[in-house]
């Protein structure tokens, strides 16, 4: 088409776009709200049914974001470029129910929903955010090397509360080498905080390996673990070291415990003698020098009987050295 004459009477008028798109929700879309903004330019609007719509926008380019408080997307923010044509396809997708919690451990935490469905979560020492792909109600456990302050947690994704996960107490593990066969072990776990102990029994393998375990605490520290042997025969073994001390103020609690150094059952003998002349009731001391503490510490005692004899044990090595003692004597060595 060819024309000649001028063009008269025409308009001219800024270029305006418009935005649309969608919404896919797992619950229903109360709270969910889209907001398109640029230097110029905010607005925000709530989703109803799942659509949104903005238009008169003015060209130039634009971050549209979607929110809901709690919630995870798949994609939160898309940035958009109006300059040629509207936008009509603009979609989110929600990808799940943000779960806030902090930990006092690193440490992995199992969801369990109501109907069954089980995930588990790595938590890290602090502030930890992650999702849940499912609406419902859930409880909450830990199956490992700590015990939590409570035994069973409890989130609702439809009244979401920060999870606060609290360790109370460390998995201690330790072993005895060599139990001599049809053997048994227990082990006397003495407290700091308390005049009461607590005797565990060790499980023996077919390989003379003795195995326990103690959830212990801070507040309990030092922990002494001291093994024993249970024998229907008399049995001269004993441990070295007698025992091991754990204080857990002293520890790194972040993570699991390493084990004890294990326990190793040794061959003993007794030490045997008698007080001349004949006295009983005389307390034989078997003691032994503390290299770390140049003192002597008792590592076992007994008494003399009615003839002034005595024999204990069983002891293990030949540093060992006895001192007798009774209210209103004094003892001397012998060469005899």
């Amino acid at each position: 088409l060819f024309r000649t004459a001028p063009f008269f009477e025409i308009d001219f008028s800024q270029a305006k776009f418009s935005v649309a798109g969608t919404v896919t929700c797992l619950a229903q879309f109360n709270g969910v709200t889209v907001t398109l903004k640029n230097e110029n330019y905010e607005k925000q609007i709530g989703v109803k049914d799942g659509n949104f719509f903005f238009e008169g926008l003015l060209p130039g380019n634009y971050q549209l974001d979607v929110s809901r408080e709690n919630w995870c997307w798949e994609k939160q923010t898309k940035n958009l470029h109006l300059h040629v044509k509207s936008i009509g396809d603009a979609s989110f997708v929600q990808k799940g129910f943000e779960v806030v919690a902090t930990s006092t451990n690193d440490l992995d935490v199992i969801f369990v929903e109501e109907y069954g469905d089980r995930k588990t979560f790595s938590l890290h020492k602090g502030k930890n955010a992650f999702c849940l792909d499912k609406a419902g109600k859930y409880t909450i456990t830990h199956q490992g090397c700590f015990k939590l302050e409570k035994e069973e947690y409890t989130y609702d994704t439809s009244s979401p509360q920060k999870l606060d996960i609290k360790v109370q107490q460390y998995l201690i593990e330790g072993s005895v080498s060599g139990v001599p066969r049809d053997s048994k072990v227990n082990v006397k776990v003495t407290l700091s905080n308390t005049d009461k102990a607590v005797v565990l029994d060790a499980k023996v393998s077919p390989s003379g390996t003795a195995t326990f375990s103690y959830w212990g605490d801070v507040q309990s520290s030092p922990i002494r673990f001291s093994p024993n042997i249970i024998s229907n025969q008399d049995t001269t073994v004993i441990f070295h070291p007698r025992f091991r001390d754990i204080d857990l103020t002293l520890s790194s609690l972040e993570k699991c415990l390493a084990p004890l150094p294990p326990f190793e059952a040794k061959q003993g003998h007794f030490l045997s003698g008698e007080i001349v002349p004949p006295l009983s009731g005389v307390t034989i001391l078997v003691l032994v020098k503390n290299k770390e503490t140049q003192q002597s510490d008792v590592i076992t005692q007994g008494e003399t009987d009615a003839k002034g004899k005595y024999k204990v044990g069983p002891v293990y090595g030949d540093d060992n050295f006895i001192r007798p003692e009774k209210d209103g004597y004094q003892f001397t060595a012998s060469d005899k």
